[in-house]
């Protein structure tokens, strides 16, 4: 079903639509049927859009502001709930948190660096990995011309891009 391009659409959101003009925050609507009031609301702001554009519309700078909420807010249908997001927030996960990677199961030194291969994260913990110099010997060959430091404790080995400064593995502490 499309969109209506009547402004009886628009005026059926209308107080829908000033909450949001009003707010640079996440607005939440409680509705028994969210789906259609998300409809309705997309509805209002694309016939705004077609209001805008037309030169010779009467009101048109109310239809302006009205439009640009396709730009700033994010409609989106929940459990019982619709919910107008800004577009501008960020996520609030920093993006080192989001590029460390656990990796369990994996404990030879042949499946640590396959998957190193693989996944080419900053950071990549290993927990179950084995200490054994023989596995570590290799984990740092393999490490060092790939641009990754190498961390051996009891918890497990990590392998990391950031230099992690003295408690970096070499072969010379074996």
């Amino acid at each position: 079903m499309g969109y209506s391009k009547s402004v009886k659409a628009l005026n059926r959101v209308r107080e829908y639509l000033d909450q949001m003009l009003a707010s640079s925050s996440q607005i939440q609507w409680q509705e028994d049927k969210p789906h259609e009031l998300a409809f309705r609301i997309r509805e209002g702001i694309n016939v705004a859009k077609q209001r805008a554009k037309d030169a010779d519309s009467p009101n048109r700078n109310t239809f302006i502001q009205y439009a640009q909420l396709s730009a700033k807010f994010i409609v989106r249908v929940g459990v019982g709930v619709v919910v107008a997001e800004p577009r501008d927030v960020m996520l609030e996960t920093p993006k080192e948190a989001i590029s460390k990677q656990v990796l369990p199961g994996l404990s030879s030194d042949m499946e640590i660096v396959g998957a190193a291969i693989v996944h080419k994260t900053p950071v990549m913990f290993f927990p179950d990995a084995t200490n054994e110099p023989g596995d570590l010997n290799v984990i740092y060959a393999w490490s060092q011309k790939h641009s990754y430091f190498l961390v051996s404790s009891e918890e497990g080995l990590t392998l990391t891009k950031t230099d992690p400064g003295e408690i970096a593995w070499n072969p010379q502490q074996q």
